[in-house]
């Protein structure tokens, strides 16, 4: 009898929406995907029980909103370039403290990192680094791919979600 490959559970959470909920994730029900095996079907099913996982917390989300307006009634224009030019002028100035500022945030295929390295003196950064999902996912997939012929390589490909302009930032 063949087991179901996403039959266990994350024993703990390791997302960041679940290590520190942002936004309606700690007033919500869901669970964090896992499978069991690592082959391509096994993350097929959980790219759809993440799909599931979606849904269900709309539901939720839709289900818990409160009554009244949504869109306000302040309707206004504006110049995409006075508020282009009014967010640089605003931050043009700013020099950030000596050190390394790392942050960690959630994107539609995983985790997403941003650091940025100041020498304390200048407005511009001495280094800034996007990790994007994508980057994150290259060197499992190459590894995936090892020893499997070049007919594998579409299914391969399509579970692992990797984008590559994505991964080059």
């Amino acid at each position: 009898m063949l087991s179901d490959p996403l039959s266990e559970r994350a024993e703990s959470n390791t997302t960041v929406r679940a290590i520190e909920p942002y936004e309606a994730y700690d007033e919500i029900d869901w669970e964090v995907v896992v499978g069991t095996e690592g082959d391509s079907y096994t993350r097929f099913l959980v790219r759809v029980e993440e799909i599931n996982q979606s849904l269900n917390m709309i539901r939720q989300l839709v289900d818990n909103m409160p009554e009244g307006e949504v869109i306000s009634n302040d309707i206004f224009s504006f110049d995409k370039k006075d508020i282009r030019g009014s967010f640089f002028e605003a931050y043009a100035d700013l020099v950030l403290p000596e050190g390394e500022y790392t942050t960690l945030t959630e994107a539609a295929r995983g985790t997403l990192l941003y650091t940025i390295v100041s020498d304390g003196e200048s407005t511009m950064p001495y280094r800034v680094r996007i990790i994007t999902p994508g980057w994150m996912y290259l060197r499992g997939f190459m590894e995936a791919c090892k020893g499997h012929r070049l007919a594998d390589l579409q299914a391969i490909y399509g579970s692992f979600g990797y984008f590559p302009p994505e991964a080059d930032r």
